[in-house]
């Protein structure tokens, strides 16, 4: 599947873990984070990394993947900071909450948020990707609605049943829960990427190894040994 002309109608609202190469010696509000020209085979679906809303309308002209690659005020050049050069450059990036506003207190997670975004990464034909939550909030939407996504992911029945015919649970989706990136997460990262990065790569090692997941640093990342 070419999942740049899949998702080009929603380019005002989704992205891809795809930023250029930027000198943070320059001012910040200098930064040119936006890329325009992706190629497919740039991106993929193995993460969804999830933020939660957008905090500002979209206008009738807009910047083309341009979510979550903004500059200074948004904090965008640190999180990029954490995913260049990983198995998650590339990876697609989406809001779970279709709703502006700029207080997160404002922004209820339900149930349909979690499922609408579970259908939307099965229609790009993913089955089995590492969903990362930005920051609690989000993390603890998709944990809370955990069994209803990962039955939306692996397609299985509400009452999905063992040979014996007693009820299996539901392999679980993968989701991991990093840092929140934006400046008001200030005393966790101080705005640095260097910093940010090495806290988010701590998050993901703790997940990957006690959920036994293999080693995220694996290109690719390893898939989930759920049946």
């Amino acid at each position: 599947m070419d999942l740049l002309k899949a998702t080009e109608p929603l380019a005002a609202h989704v992205s891809w873990a795809v930023w250029p190469e930027v000198d943070l010696s320059r001012p910040l509000d200098d930064l040119d984070l936006s890329t325009p020209d992706l190629k497919a085979s740039q991106v993929h679906v193995n993460a969804v990394i999830v933020g939660l809303n957008r905090s500002k309308e979209i206008g009738d002209t807009f910047l083309k993947w341009g979510n979550f690659h903004t500059a200074a005020k948004h904090n965008d050049h640190v999180l990029a900071g954490a995913f260049v050069g990983t198995p998650f450059e590339g990876a697609l990036m989406v809001d779970l909450v279709d709703a502006v506003e700029g207080n997160s207190t404002n922004v209820p997670v339900t149930e349909t948020d979690v499922t609408k975004l579970g259908e939307f990464v099965r229609s790009l034909g993913s089955d089995d990707p590492v969903f990362v939550g930005l920051g609690s909030k989000v993390y603890a939407g998709l944990h809370q609605h955990r069994v209803s996504l990962s039955r939306i992911m692996t397609q299985s029945p509400d009452n999905w049943a063992d040979p014996t015919g007693g009820e299996r649970i539901v392999p679980e989706t993968r989701i991991v829960k990093l840092p929140h990136y934006s400046s008001q997460n200030h005393r966790s990262h101080y705005s640095h990427p260097a910093t940010y990065r090495a806290r988010a790569h701590a998050a993901l090692d703790e997940a990957f190894t006690a959920d036994g997941w293999g080693d995220w640093r694996q290109p690719g990342l390893p898939r989930s040994t759920r049946t």
